[in-house]
């Protein structure tokens, strides 16, 4: 049964499915620090910050909106190697195979089946996800950050057990 709330559950889960070994064998950087947004920890560069709110929700019906934020500080093709920094190409890759990833139904429904039945209890997806694909990147010239993000909207049937 879930206990967090549907935006931090959902974060959670998504969280959890990218970093898992059949997510890196399919592409995802095994490297990428995947954290849920407001962890309490500020995350290193690149990061993945996985960010969800609940939105036009009644009753047992809910709608999530995920936000993917791939968080890194902008180098250009032709300076000097740094794991800190990443080229806008780099982003465009790990995008598109996080995109790939998140988008690839068999997978998602046979990793989801996989879960111990606590935490697949008392909620359900109420219908398939809406991709809203890559949105467009903010920038901050004096910071030379650069944040990408991948967006898409989860309707749950989401019921409260008894604890």
């Amino acid at each position: 049964m879930p206990s967090a709330t549907p935006s931090l559950f959902i974060a959670q889960l998504f969280r959890d499915y990218l970093t898992t070994s059949e997510s890196q064998e399919a592409g995802v950087p095994a490297d990428l620090n995947i954290v849920v947004m407001d962890s309490g920890k500020t995350p290193a560069f690149p990061s993945l910050v996985v960010a969800a709110k609940e939105e036009k929700s009644r009753g047992l019906c809910k709608t999530v909106e995920v936000d993917l934020l791939l968080l890194t500080w902008l180098k250009s093709e032709d300076s000097a190697t740094s794991n800190v920094e990443t080229t806008r190409e780099q982003a465009s890759q790990w995008l598109n195979v996080i995109d790939a990833r998140l988008q690839d139904r068999p997978a998602l429904k046979a990793w989801l089946e996989s879960l111990d039945e606590d935490r697949r209890a008392n909620w359900t997806f109420r219908k398939n996800i809406t991709w809203h694909g890559e949105q467009p990147a903010l920038r901050d010239k004096d910071m030379g950050t650069v944040f990408y993000a991948l967006s898409f909207t989860c309707q749950l049937w989401w019921e409260r057990g008894a604890d």
